[in-house]
């Protein structure tokens, strides 16, 4: 007999690449999967995986199988949308990562009040400013920065507008004076930011449409943007952070814009899941609390096109 739990084992095996990925995310051994793996061959007679003691592949039966097997999650994954929709009350567990300043600063509080208007949600929070492989970490949503170049997940708009700026204390400015250019930037200061073990040393701006991209170095380098917000917040320098970050120190003068008639790069905010059977009622109601919140902050966004 076919069992719909070997086969929710056997779609996340291909997404995580491993049995043990499944079994830590599952909360069960790795014996367990395989064995569950083998219970859905030999239903099914036929090898899914080719496996060794360091990889796991498709068969090509199983890249065959693949498409149906997602079909069948969906097909009972809505049915039970069918039932939620009909009581209206949403039970779920969302596996939620997010970057750490703003997952912090706005979308915790978010995500609290939500799971007090809606008790029978669980979340799991996990907060990283590495932009990782969603198929291979098991999150069924995340929140991440920048232009996102993977096609294969589901992508849904959160902040499109926003954009980076510079910032520093006003205790730094009164120290040391309000740079007047970009060239006083370069012997400034700065707090520098690393993303995936890479120092982001080179900031972009445009003035009247000219691009202008400036090396900065630094004293003060870490790799968690909330840290790099409370350094500029400590006075130590100037950083170049997301507008979303910074715009409540901004708007309570904890931080100042700097050079203010330059806009940094783009950096929109998005949701994104690994498969649309992940977007779950749950998720997209979440999605939707998150959507507007940002939609009403878009009012105080400073920067035009």
């Amino acid at each position: 007999m076919l069992r719909i739990e070997d086969v929710r084992m056997f779609v996340r095996a291909t997404q995580l690449g491993s049995f043990s990925s499944v079994a830590r995310e599952s909360g069960i051994m790795p014996a367990q999967v395989s064995a569950a793996i083998l219970r859905l061959e030999k239903t099914l007679g036929v090898r899914l995986f080719v496996r060794t003691t360091r990889s796991l592949r498709m068969t090509r039966e199983g890249a065959t199988y693949l498409p149906y097997a997602h079909e069948m999650l969906e097909v009972i994954r809505a049915g039970s949308e069918s039932l939620e929709n009909q009581t209206g009350e949403l039970k779920d567990e969302l596996r939620i990562s997010m970057p750490s300043d703003v997952g912090r600063s706005t979308l915790l509080p978010l995500i609290t009040a939500f799971c007090k208007k809606h008790p029978g949600v669980a979340v799991n929070l996990m907060f990283t400013d590495t932009v990782s492989d969603v198929h291979q970490h098991p999150v069924d949503i995340a929140v991440r920065y920048g232009i996102l170049p993977d096609k294969s997940y589901v992508a849904l708009p959160l902040a499109e507008y926003n954009k980076r700026i510079l910032v520093a204390s006003p205790a730094y400015l009164e120290h040391h004076g309000a740079p007047h250019s970009l060239e006083e930037i370069a012997d400034r200061d700065c707090i520098l930011f690393t993303l995936n073990g890479h120092p982001y040393a080179s900031w972009s701006f445009y003035n009247n449409q000219q691009k202008h991209t400036l090396s900065v170095k630094s004293r003060f380098v870490c790799n968690d943007s909330e840290t790099s917000r409370r350094l500029a917040l400590e006075g130590v320098g100037i950083a170049y952070k997301s507008w979303l970050d910074v715009h409540q120190d901004i708007a309570e003068n904890r931080l100042v814009p700097v050079l203010p008639h330059l806009t940094g790069v783009k950096n929109p905010l998005s949701f994104i899941s690994p498969h649309r059977s992940q977007i779950t009622p749950t998720a997209r109601a979440l999605y939707a609390e998150f959507k507007s919140h940002f939609d009403r902050l878009s009012m105080q966004f400073p920067f035009t096109d």
